[in-house]
């Protein structure tokens, strides 16, 4: 009683082979933020050479590359996961679609940040990178992080990435906290994406309204 006071019992939620493949949920959330970055560095988020007939045309000839992009990628990280790298899934196809909801994430996050604030905005996306690389809880629980990283936590879309991907890969009990992550992913996407659109339709008003104006003064 003195010397064994207390008797412990551990269940093992999931089982992982090696802690390779316990850090891939967290290495593909940063191989996707940072594709995207270098995405934003190659291609004209904004620009456009002919002239765009609307703010939603505007933004569907940007976006729709940004998708094909997305699901390329998406689809080519978790296939060399699972069959180059022989990676053990409990739900594939789930963690295919995951990914593509991600990097699309990821990528509209960019996008907004570069079509908005263009060079500036590449460089705040990389600072977000950092930020989600110390603060998104990708090897250690966030509690034993800096008090910083434990407040922004919750507002980073990696956290919800990572969560998901581990769900996917290792956990395998059921969707139910997937579905959670995904809709985090989701909300974070439709806000990056309708500042995106809002920027183009205003961007696109006022440019309009300017060459009215200079005809009239001529």
């Amino acid at each position: 009683m003195l010397s064994n006071p207390i008797k412990l019992e551990s269940h093992k939620i999931s089982e992982v082979n090696d802690y390779g493949a316990g850090l891939i949920p967290y290495i593909l959330a940063i191989g996707l933020m940072a594709s995207a970055s270098f995405f934003s560095s190659t291609y004209q988020l904004k620009e456009t050479t002919l002239e765009p007939s609307s703010g939603a045309s505007w933004f569907l000839s940007k976006h729709s590359v940004v998708i094909m992009v997305g699901l390329v990628q998406s689809i080519l990280a978790v296939t060399i996961l699972i069959q180059g790298m022989g990676l053990d899934v409990k739900h594939a196809w789930g963690l295919y679609l995951f990914t593509i909801l991600t990097s699309l994430t990821f990528l509209s996050l960019v996008q907004m940040l570069c079509t908005i604030l263009g060079k500036i905005g590449q460089m705040l996306g990389f600072i977000i990178l950092l930020l989600q690389i110390g603060g998104s809880s990708g090897i250690f629980p966030i509690a034993l992080a800096p008090p910083f990283y434990q407040h922004i936590h919750a507002f980073l879309p990696m956290t919800y990435a990572i969560k998901g991907f581990r769900d996917l890969i290792s956990i395998g009990n059921g969707l139910h906290d997937v579905w959670n992550q995904a809709l985090m992913l989701a909300v974070f996407g439709l806000v990056f994406n309708a500042s995106t659109f809002l920027f183009f339709v205003f961007q696109l008003k006022h440019k309009k309204t300017s060459q009215s104006l200079k005809q009239t003064l001529n």
